[in-house]
């Protein structure tokens, strides 16, 4: 055989084995989208938020159970979210609620989103819904709008031509309510759940309740929490979550808890500009390929992420889950045919950086010059490097953990 005749069949056995390499990883390991994340629709560090947070437990008549615990952990997680939080338990009257919706409104004037928790009672009249201060003492309609917020106050405190995303959150739909109250005539209305919101929602707002309209939802007996509230602070916290997706996941998630006796529900009067928002920016990490030889194929949590031969040089964003995410790197040496020629048997090599958004960089690299023919680093597809990628579920800090860079040698 010619020796260009040879070096073609080379080649082309080469690439052929590339191929089988690249089509072997696609059918362990499924394939993911890593374009490149832009923050233009997420709630951004450079965009204010605000939020009031109200947990109303020890009523006079009809105390509940969870109620403070609940605004406290929500105050909590959405403090380490970047929002500047005004959080109050228990408040008296009607003007104590006043006070601090006042306060809020005067934030929010400043631009920025702006996000209201109530966990309580609360009851609706006519289609208005009310939240009941704790030494709220409500036996008649008479006594509803002196004694009672009408929710409209906050309607009205967050309303503005900004543009920004308002969200309102309301654990309030309990079944344990209060007593009866009395008509003009005497009579006893009963009340269940809260009304929709119809028109008088804010403009780019979501308004969300713990169940649906006209509906009560069980008071967990057992929990440090509502079902309701549980939910959110189960999913509050991931990255790169649309915040209507996130209603999603705890509508599912309550529902399925409670046998479907309580869903919530959720309406939204978000435009395009606020459609793809998220509590969280998205975990990634940015990676580069320095060189490969032959090929070199990167996986987190078993899905391949990057590769040498589709991606060269080129940076690549990669998304990360909450907690902990596993980073395997591969090599494959596709200098199969070696013997048949009598040729020495071909090395490998490659190195690769990833770097977090805090611009902490990690780097890999490892080389054999002469794999044994017929070796496990000849012809074969190998694990090279391994690490655990941990991503903080308060923080969202990136680290990179147990690093091991000689996998291949074991």
């Amino acid at each position: 055989m010619s020796p260009l005749r040879k070096n073609v069949v080379i080649s082309t056995l080469a690439v052929l084995s590339v191929m089988c390499c690249v089509a072997f990883i696609e059918a362990n390991h499924s394939q993911v989208s890593a374009s490149a994340i832009t923050k233009t629709g997420s709630i951004n560090q450079n965009q204010p938020r605000w939020a009031l947070v109200i947990g109303n437990q020890s009523y006079t008549r009809n105390p509940l159970r969870t109620s403070t615990n609940d605004a406290r952990d929500m105050a909590e997680a959405l403090g380490e979210l970047g929002f500047e939080v005004l959080a109050k338990e228990n408040l008296s009257t009607k003007a104590d609620m006043e006070a601090v919706v006042q306060e809020f409104e005067k934030k929010l004037k400043t631009g920025g989103v702006g996000l209201f928790y109530y966990a309580g009672h609360g009851i609706q009249v006519n289609g208005n819904n009310y939240l009941v201060p704790v030494n709220a003492d409500i036996r008649t309609l008479n006594d509803l709008n002196g004694e009672a917020l009408d929710i409209r106050t906050v309607y009205h405190a967050m309303q503005n031509d900004s543009g920004d995303l308002k969200l309102i959150i309301l654990d309030a739909c309990r079944n344990n309510l209060l007593p009866p109250i009395s008509s003009d005539g005497g009579s006893s209305i009963s009340i269940q759940g809260l009304a929709p919101p119809g028109t008088l929602a804010p403009n780019e707002s979501i308004i969300a309740y713990a169940t649906d309209p006209n509906t009560g939802a069980p008071e967990d007996t057992l929990g440090d929490h509502s079902r309701y509230t549980r939910a959110l602070l189960k999913y509050i916290r991931q990255p790169g979550l649309r915040i209507e997706d996130f209603f999603k996941l705890v509508k599912s998630y309550v529902s399925e808890n409670t046998d479907g006796y309580q869903r919530p529900w959720t309406t939204s009067s978000v435009s395009v500009r606020n459609r793809d928002v998220y509590f969280r920016e998205p975990a990634y990490i940015t990676a580069a390929i320095g060189n490969a030889d032959d090929e070199l194929i990167a996986a987190v949590n078993k899905e391949t992420v990057m590769s040498w031969s589709i991606d060269q040089k080129k940076p690549k964003s990669i998304s990360l889950k909450l907690g902990l995410n596993t980073l395997v790197l591969y090599v494959y040496n596709a200098r199969t045919f070696s013997d048949i020629f009598r040729l020495n048997p071909e090395g490998w090599s490659y190195n690769i950086c990833f770097n977090t958004k805090d611009n902490l960089q990690t780097c890999f690299a490892g080389m054999e010059n002469r794999p044994k023919t017929g070796g496990p680093h000849h012809g074969k597809m190998f694990a090279v490097a391994t690490a655990s990628i941990m991503v903080d579920e308060k923080s969202g800090k990136i680290s990179f953990t147990d690093i091991n860079r000689e996998v291949w040698k074991q």
